[in-house]
């Protein structure tokens, strides 16, 4: 029998592209397919250009809790083995599902099959002087994790996933935490990797939308979010492959001191004191631990901090 498989797509004010969306989801060489819309709270026309496509799309609205939650939603309503991601404003080759279908067909231990993508700009136009991502050496090997972890965040954009229904069951599927609005990805692809080969098409079968809106540009949030993965990920046995704990503790004080010199660029110092802190409770030792020491007694200077905002304000 042909595998039906479920592309789920969470949209939140997503007018201005989900059409494109949708029609690449439409338009795939593999027919056996559904195509779940998850309505996050929209407020634009969204749901109406969604309805316009009658019963070809299955349509689920909820109150905004984020891509995270939202795609939770569409896993646990999909009917078929295999979920394909696809954002709202992304664009799949025709041929995405077929081609990564047969990798998984071919491999039954392997839980995901990603490809290389492309970004594209607002009006969908291929952006040339950008590489494909992810780069070549997450080729190399199906055993990833550790590539994945020294990553700064997630190396395999959402959309580019095929992925066994029975895999994200058995690791949890998303985080259900709608504070976790940034690296939910990186996450995921992490408890993944934990338990399962996963393997890559070295092709462009996945287009990405580089939108100057875009969540991801929030700084802060993503700081916040790579800590929170950075702290889960200490517990995956995967890990120890990777890191020894004394290694892992200044590997995670990085995550800590990106924070602080967020909030310190940002002008609130308190914050930055904060998180230099942790970063030196973390490392105190080692040549990472005497950066940090140094960079932590500038901070916490008081006269330095207001000195420094005193020249911002008149330069």
């Amino acid at each position: 029998m042909t595998p039906l498989v479920s592309i789920v797509m969470p949209a939140y004010d997503s007018a201005s592209y989900i059409r494109q969306a949708i029609d690449s989801c439409l338009a795939q060489t593999h027919q056996a397919i559904e195509l779940i819309v998850i309505d996050d709270g929209s407020s634009d026309d969204t749901v109406a250009i969604v309805q316009s496509y009658g019963d070809a799309i299955r349509l689920i609205q909820q109150s905004n809790q984020g891509p995270a939650i939202a795609r939770n939603t569409g896993i646990t309503n999909a009917n078929g083995a295999f979920i394909q991601f696809c954002d709202s404003d992304d664009v799949l080759h025709p041929e995405k599902v077929a081609r990564s279908l047969v990798v998984l067909q071919s491999h039954p231990d392997v839980a995901l099959v990603y490809t290389l993508m492309q970004a594209i700009s607002n009006d969908g136009a291929v952006i040339t002087e950008r590489d494909p991502e992810p780069l070549d050496h997450y080729f190399e090997t199906t055993a990833l994790f550790c590539k994945i972890l020294n990553h700064i965040g997630s190396p395999l954009q959402t959309s580019t996933l095929l992925v066994r229904k029975s895999a994200l069951e058995a690791v949890g599927m998303y985080r259900a935490d709608v504070d976790q609005r940034c690296a939910e990805d990186w996450d995921l692809l992490l408890r993944l990797a934990d338990q399962y080969p996963i393997m890559g098409i070295h092709d462009v079968l996945t287009y990405y939308r580089m939108r100057s809106d875009s969540l991801s540009r929030d700084a802060l949030l993503m700081a916040q979010g790579r800590l929170q993965t950075t702290q889960y990920a200490r517990d995956y046995p995967s890990r120890r492959a990777c890191y020894s704990d004394a290694a892992y503790n200044q590997f995670e004080a990085g995550r800590w001191h990106q924070l602080a010199m967020i909030h310190w660029r940002n002008g609130d110092a308190p914050s930055a004191r904060r998180y230099f802190w942790k970063a030196i409770g973390l490392t105190s030792q080692g040549r990472i631990g005497r950066v940090l020491a140094i960079l932590t007694s500038i901070v916490l200077s008081s006269k330095h901090y207001e000195s420094l905002m005193a020249r911002r304000a008149t330069s």
